[in-house]
């Protein structure tokens, strides 16, 4: 028997994780478990866009640029369209994306990163939205 929570309002920020490496989304989803945020992940940009369209407590978005069918930065103006108020943080190692990132309104931090500069960008993030 699966063991529910009572369905209260939770005060933890709820994060979208989005990356196709299982091993990158899933890193990525422990750090930010590990300070106290509720995280759900998403292996394309089609698959979070369904999970965005569903779930409307994602407070926010930390997504892979480099994915196959649908990459970060179209994935990104797509959510954008079904929310345009949720902040989102791009993940690239391709510092020519940066502006294109910049320019629709995300956030980009470049690859290899420290985690303790992603979680103060995340934290920034949550703050800019209050």
């Amino acid at each position: 028997m699966a063991n529910h929570p009572s369905p209260k309002p939770s005060s933890k920020k709820h994060v979208l994780v989005v990356d196709d490496d299982p091993d990158n989304r899933g890193s990525l989803a422990m750090l930010l478990a590990a300070k106290g945020m509720h995280v759900s992940q998403c292996e394309s940009g089609k698959s979070a866009l369904a999970e965005l369209s569903h779930f409307k407590s994602i407070d926010l978005i930390v997504s892979d640029v480099s994915m196959p069918e649908m990459d970060g930065v179209e994935f990104a103006a797509r959510a954008k369209e079904l929310r345009p108020d949720i902040p989102l943080l791009l993940l690239t190692g391709h510092d020519s994306l940066v502006d294109q990132v910049i320019a629709q309104g995300s956030m980009a931090l470049l690859k290899p990163y420290e985690p303790e500069r992603l979680l103060g960008l995340v934290e920034e993030m949550f703050a800019r939205a209050r």
